[in-house]
């Protein structure tokens, strides 16, 4: 038996579902405003490696002194805690004990549906429910729908990616030109000013010797 986490593909479902509008659900209890998805990839990038569906009921449902949020959730807990330790006793090899099958196992309700992971019990549920009954046509055809749903999003992120790697160079080299420009006025400025102040000094120089010669032609020198 395979443990079933909430793998990167699983969170992926999710934030499509929760960017679509459908069953968004954020922890009214002491997890605040944090969502479902968000505890699940801060676990994955705390543990590396995806959440269990408990550890994200843990962030949602427990105080900051480490008491539940409600009974239930204390129920809930309990049950996991007692059906995981059967498991452990039975010899069975810890990368065979299906977590997330027994958190679904205690949680699941009524109506189908996972009490304490948000959204992330929906697809939960869902994943579970198929693993033994097999998939209907309405969750082939939502699957499908999900599916299409991430290639447009896929689609558009490479799209968003080369507008701005085009943007990014487009601005590189007006950036460059305008340097550029800026160098060359600045050149253009510093040659003309000296020029000029070699002009003038040139002027200055033949005026002296202007005035020399006009001073030894009235006044020449005794023989």
């Amino acid at each position: 038996m395979k443990t079933l986490l909430f793998s990167g593909a699983l969170i992926k479902i999710c934030v499509l579902r929760e960017l679509r509008g459908d069953a968004a659900e954020t922890s009214k209890h002491f997890g605040g405003s944090k969502s479902s998805i968000s505890y699940a990839k801060d676990i994955e990038k705390t543990e590396g490696r995806p959440a269990y569906a408990h550890e994200v009921f843990y962030k949602l449902h427990r105080k900051p002194d480490g008491s539940f949020s409600d009974p239930h959730s204390s129920q809930i807990d309990a049950l996991y805690q007692s059906r995981l330790n059967e498991v452990t006793a039975s010899n069975t090899p810890p990368e065979d004990i299906d977590r997330d099958a027994i958190y679904y196992d205690v949680a699941k309700t009524k109506k189908g549906r996972v009490f304490g992971t948000g959204l992330l019990g929906t697809a939960l549920a869902s994943k579970c429910s198929s693993s033994t009954d097999g998939p209907s046509s309405s969750q082939n055809a939502r699957w499908r729908e999900e599916l299409l749903v991430e290639m447009n999003t896929q689609m558009a992120e490479k799209v968003e990616e080369a507008v701005r790697s085009t943007q990014q160079r487009v601005e590189a080299e007006m950036r460059e030109r305008m340097e550029a420009d800026i160098r060359a006025r600045m050149e253009a400025e510093m040659s003309a000013k000296m020029e000029a102040e070699m002009r003038t000094r040139m002027d200055a120089e033949m005026e002296k010797m202007r005035e020399l010669v006009r001073q030894l032609a009235h006044h020449p020198p005794p023989p």
